[in-house]
């Protein structure tokens, strides 16, 4: 497969996901890397940073992360000129409509309630991906 300028593979989508817990961030790598290029993190420590080296094309983010919450993580990427128009998904287990609020308040593209359905997932990457590429 060719590569794009910045070594990616072409024609593969890049997705950053942030999720704390090991064994929903290794399922959703390795499910996810049959449609992506996957790169996942515990943590949003130095969000810039890593938005900077991975350049992903979608955000991948759970709410509920230790030190900084997602919702704050968010509103620092959608503070940033170059990073304004990145879609992220928020992932969650809260069920409640204040989450889906905070979403998009502090700047989120839309929430999906954790256990979700894969396919569901790849639908809503899917349709925000239709708006950025």
């Amino acid at each position: 497969m060719p590569l794009k300028q910045n070594g990616r593979q072409a024609g593969k989508p890049r997705l950053m996901v942030i999720e704390d817990d090991n064994g929903i961030r290794e399922m959703l790598r390795i499910a996810l890397s049959i449609y992506y290029d996957i790169s996942a993190f515990a943590n949003g420590d130095d969000i810039a940073a890593l938005l900077d080296k991975n350049d992903p094309d979608l955000l991948l983010l759970d709410i509920n992360l230790p030190g900084s919450d997602g919702f704050r993580l968010c509103e620092s990427i959608r503070s940033r000129a170059k990073d304004r128009g990145l879609p992220i998904l928020f992932m969650t287990v809260r069920r409640e409509n204040r989450s889906f609020l905070e979403s998009l308040e502090s700047g989120g593209d839309g929430v999906i309630t954790k256990p979700f359905v894969m396919k569901e997932l790849v639908d809503r990457i899917e349709t925000l991906l239709k708006g950025r590429l």
